[in-house]
């Protein structure tokens, strides 16, 4: 095939909206640190450099005391509020003494290089020249607002990327017990994840999703064990530290949080700021409870019919939606649906064909990875309330448009009746 297709427009657009958005920040935010000297929220996303991977290097503590009883001491600053085998991956990165932050910044960007390099190759396979391609993915990775937040908090979140890209990679390459095993191990560490299983439920897979339940079980206990040899003990210590997060950020009104865009947050802000943590909980309980019935129903309604990259990006943007907790880290996550439309991108403007609600799509992705905490309002930002709207339109906007091209109508020729001589 010829490589020379031009990116299409709503590619060129979607770049040049992130380098406007991500140039109005950072104008704003030297206005602001440099000129009129204001603090918090004016100064994020700029951070101080001793905070640099701060939810990294908080837990080197623990992991000093890796599989012995002072790895839950409350005196290590902070307890460890993770399912037990998110600390497989801390425990690699603490392996080593003192290269912790290297090591997961090499993880990171050797997870940024190979995801990069596959979406490259299938574009350039599609026509699109190589030098368009390397100057959109660059761009679009350098001017991506959740990788740098990722970066800067070194947190969990790249690992469970990894996971789920190379999951819904090996699910489209039809390497289904791959995908299951990703799937599971992510869901393992986070408890959204498993959404994806309904790649499988979908499908009719059902063997699938028991191995992957199988799979995450057996993680689960060999990694209370890597904790502390003592499985209960170490099942007991890891819900308090779960307990602890739910109460601290969950249960609790604070100044609105300038990378929180859940719904519950949105809500909480907004309608409940009065309310005491025993009342929230209640509320949180009845919260979780609607959105698990309302997303199983339009699961088995819409979703389960619809096109694999609907069903991908309706799993991503729920995840990170509907979860009580959900900081910007998290919209990294949207690149795998992003990968997704991109191809449908070049595919449409191969055969010269416009999908409906693709530019939609491509406009709500553009707010959600481009930094706008500097939209201020009465001394608190409202990036997160903003973003949890932009997510509720991209889920609609999901389960209302099939993102694919659409299918060929046939033509009937009937044989021609031989003349009469």
């Amino acid at each position: 095939m010829r490589n020379d297709l031009p990116l299409p427009s709503l590619l060129r657009n979607f770049l040049l909206g992130s380098l406007i958005l991500v140039a109005a920040c950072g104008i704003t935010e030297v206005i602001c640190r440099l000129l009129l000297h204001l603090h918090f929220p004016f100064d994020f996303p700029i951070t101080n450099p001793g905070s640099i991977t701060q939810d990294l290097l908080s837990l080197r503590p623990h992991f000093e005391h890796l599989h012995h009883i002072q790895f839950f001491d409350v005196a290590l600053n902070n307890l460890f509020t993770y399912p037990a085998p998110a600390a497989l991956p801390y425990a690699i990165f603490f392996v080593v003494p003192g290269v912790a932050r290297p090591l997961f910044y090499f993880f990171c960007l050797t997870v940024i290089g190979i995801a990069g390099k596959l979406l490259g190759k299938a574009l350039i396979n599609k026509g699109v020249t190589s030098t368009q391609v390397r100057v959109f993915l660059l761009g679009s990775f350098l001017l991506s607002y959740p990788f740098w937040f990722e970066l800067k908090q070194g947190n969990i979140e790249i690992v469970i990327f990894a996971l789920l890209s190379a999951g819904v990679w090996a699910f489209i390459k039809d390497r289904g017990w791959i995908a299951a095993t990703c799937f599971a191990l992510a869901g393992s560490m986070k408890l959204f994840p498993f959404i994806f299983l309904g790649l499988f439920l979908a499908r009719r897979q059902y063997q699938k999703i028991a191995y992957a339940i199988l799979v995450a079980c057996v993680t689960t206990v060999a990694s209370l064990w890597m904790i502390y040899p003592s499985i209960s003990y170490s099942w007991v210590q890891i819900n308090s530290g779960i307990a602890d997060f739910r109460y601290t950020y969950m249960l609790n009104f604070h100044e609105p949080w300038p990378y929180d865009h859940s719904l519950w947050t949105f809500v909480k802000t907004l309608w409940l700021s009065d309310r005491t943590p025993q009342q929230l909980s209640q509320l949180l309980t009845i919260y979780l409870s609607m959105v698990g019935v309302i997303t199983l129903t339009l699961y088995i309604w819409r979703i389960r019919r619809m096109p694999l990259t609907n069903q991908v990006l309706c799993f991503v943007v729920a995840a990170v939606l509907f979860m009580p907790t959900s900081f910007d880290y998290t919209l990294i996550h949207l690149y795998i649906p992003w990968a997704l439309l991109v191809l449908l991108a070049v595919d449409a403007a191969r055969a010269n064909l416009v999908i409906p609600g693709l530019q939609l799509a491509f406009g709500c992705l553009l707010l959600l990875c481009a930094p706008l905490s500097e939209l201020i309002y009465r001394g608190s930002t409202v990036e997160g309330r903003i973003k949890s709207v932009v997510l509720l339109v991209l889920f609609v906007t999901s389960l209302i448009y099939p993102f694919t091209l659409p299918k060929p109508t046939p033509h009937w020729h009937s044989d021609p009746v031989p003349e009469r001589h």
